[in-house]
C-alpha cells in the first residue's frame, strides 16, 4: 500500500519538469502571458484534482505546496534561482493574499460557487500573471493586489438591473469579475469536468 505522503513524492518527481517551468517564470517573467507555463500549471493542476476537483486536498493548495518545495530545493542547486526573491514573494502574495481576496471580494457574486470549482490551472496563470504585471518591489502587498485585481476583474456578464431607457447604469466594482479560463489559445482546454466538452 502506497501512503499518501509516498503519492505526493512520487507526484513532484514526476512534475519536476514543469514545477521548473512555473518558478521560472515567476522568478524571471513580468507577467506576459507564456503559453508553455499554462500547460505545465493545467498538468500540475490534473496530477493535483486526482480525478475530482472537488475530493480531497483542494488542488490549489496542493500546487502552492509543490512550488514552496521545489522553489527551496532549486534556490539550494541551481545557480540560476541563487537570487529567488521574487519568486518567493509572488508565491506568498498569491496563496496568502490575492486568492483569499478575490474570493472575499467577490463573496455576493460567487456564493454558490466553491473556490475548488473556480481556481484551476489556468485561472492559477492569469493570477501569477496579475501579480508579476504589477512589478516590484515586492514588499508593497496592498499595491500589488488592488492592481492585480483590477486587472483581473474584466468581464461583466448578466446584469439583473433593469436599464431604463435613456439612462446608462455602469457596472459596479464588485460586477466585473475573472471569467473562469477553460481554453486558451497555445495550451488547449483546462483539465476538470468540461475538458471533454471544450475538445
Amino acid at each position: 500500500m502506497v501512503s499518501r505522503v509516498d503519492e505526493s513524492s512520487s507526484d513532484k518527481t514526476e512534475l519536476s519538469e514543469e514545477l521548473f517551468q512555473v518558478l521560472g517564470y515567476l522568478n524571471f517573467s513580468t507577467g506576459q502571458c507564456a503559453p508553455k507555463t499554462l500547460r505545465a500549471l493545467n498538468r500540475l493542476y490534473d496530477v493535483a484534482i486526482q480525478g475530482s476537483p472537488f475530493e480531497g486536498l483542494p488542488a490549489w493548495l496542493q500546487i502552492q505546496q509543490w512550488l514552496q518545495d521545489e522553489l527551496a530545493r532549486v534556490s539550494a542547486t541551481n545557480p540560476a534561482f541563487e537570487d529567488c526573491r521574487q519568486a518567493e514573494q509572488v508565491l506568498e502574495i498569491t496563496w496568502l493574499t490575492l486568492l483569499p481576496s478575490y474570493l472575499d471580494f467577490h463573496k455576493d457574486l460567487l456564493f454558490h460557487q466553491e473556490p475548488e470549482g473556480i481556481i484551476n490551472g489556468f485561472f492559477l496563470a492569469r493570477v501569477l500573471e496579475a501579480i508579476l504585471l504589477q512589478g516590484g518591489p515586492w514588499n508593497e502587498t496592498d499595491r500589488i493586489v488592488d492592481g492585480a485585481l483590477k486587472h483581473l476583474n474584466d468581464y461583466v456578464g448578466y446584469r439583473p438591473v433593469a436599464v431604463l431607457e435613456g439612462r446608462r447604469l455602469e457596472p459596479y466594482a464588485n460586477e466585473w469579475v475573472r471569467p473562469i479560463p477553460i481554453w486558451t489559445e497555445g495550451a488547449g482546454a483546462t483539465t476538470g469536468p468540461y475538458q471533454a466538452v471544450v475538445e
